[in-house]
Order: C-alpha cells, then sequence, then structure tokens
C-alpha cells in the first residue's frame, strides 16, 4: 500500500497543479473529475491546498488524499479506473481551532 499511496500522492499533486495553472478551472473540473460540484471552493484555496500536508489511504477501489493545511483539512477521493486514478471530488472537510 505504500508504493500506491506514493502514486496516488503523485497524481494528486499533478491534478492540483493542471488546476492552479487552468485558464478555465470549472471546465478542467468538469473533464478530469467524477462530482465537479463538491470541487468549487477549490479555487479559492488551491495555494492553500498545494503547500499543505499531505498523505494517503488507500484501498482497493479509492483513495483518499488528506490535506492539512493550518487549521482546515479537506479529504479528496479519488477512484482507480484502468490502473489509473481520477478525481472523485470532497466529501469532507473540517476546521480546527487549535488555540484553544
Amino acid at each position: 500500500m505504500y508504493d500506491t499511496n506514493k502514486k496516488v500522492i503523485a497524481f494528486h499533486e499533478q491534478v492540483m497543479k493542471e488546476f492552479e495553472d487552468s485558464s478555465d478551472r470549472p471546465q478542467y473540473l468538469k473533464q478530469n473529475s467524477v462530482t465537479p460540484s463538491t470541487l468549487l471552493s477549490l479555487s479559492d484555496q488551491i495555494n492553500e491546498v498545494r503547500n499543505g500536508k499531505v498523505r494517503a489511504a488507500t484501498f482497493p477501489w479509492k483513495s483518499k488524499v488528506i490535506v492539512v493545511m493550518d487549521n482546515d483539512q479537506k479529504e479528496f477521493t479519488y477512484v482507480r479506473l484502468n490502473k489509473g486514478w481520477k478525481l472523485d471530488g470532497i466529501y469532507h472537510e473540517s476546521s480546527y481551532d487549535y488555540s484553544k
């Protein structure tokens, strides 16, 4: 699983870079994700996402890439398709207040 986690993290980083560089981000999401509506807030936070701490949890049919950014966390879900991966969407986001 360690190698698979590394591969899906590398794929996630590639997708985030392509999204950041895209001149038409909504169209990029439509073409490169299963559920683009879950990713609408991504454009406002792409710099934080790209600079966040990343880890992955992989299962046979899907993988979660967890990105921790300061007090926020996003879980990107990727699905396995024909020996590769495709961004599904963001189904879990959370915020933490560590000052308490």
